[in-house]
């Protein structure tokens, strides 16, 4: 028996739409988690070596080797990845070229 309640499926430009702006949000929570681990770890490693060591500052290495491969990911979510700012720009610019 058919449910003839739902809604109609979306168009194909409106799943498209639908479909990019899921990658989109589960790329930025990705990106959060990230930022949250890398605190997290940060806290810790500083805490362990403010416990620990005698005088010697040695978490800022390995937090900040971490901090490197976040900032990359950053700037692959924010600037460069499917979706950007940037690549909404070069697809307006394509559409209007083009007359899309």
């Amino acid at each position: 028996m058919r449910d003839d309640r739902r809604a109609p499926p979306p168009a194909r430009s409106e799943q498209a739409a639908l479909d990019r702006a899921r990658r989109r949000a589960r790329r930025m929570t990705e990106l959060r988690d990230h930022w949250m681990a890398w605190f997290v770890c940060g806290g810790g490693l500083a805490a362990i070596d403010g416990l620990g060591s005698k005088g010697v500052l040695w978490f800022p290495w390995p937090v900040g080797a971490y901090g490197v491969g976040l900032a990359v990911h950053c700037a692959y979510v924010v600037w460069f990845g499917e979706g950007s700012a940037r690549e909404e720009r070069m697809l307006a610019r394509e559409l209007e070229r083009h007359g899309g």
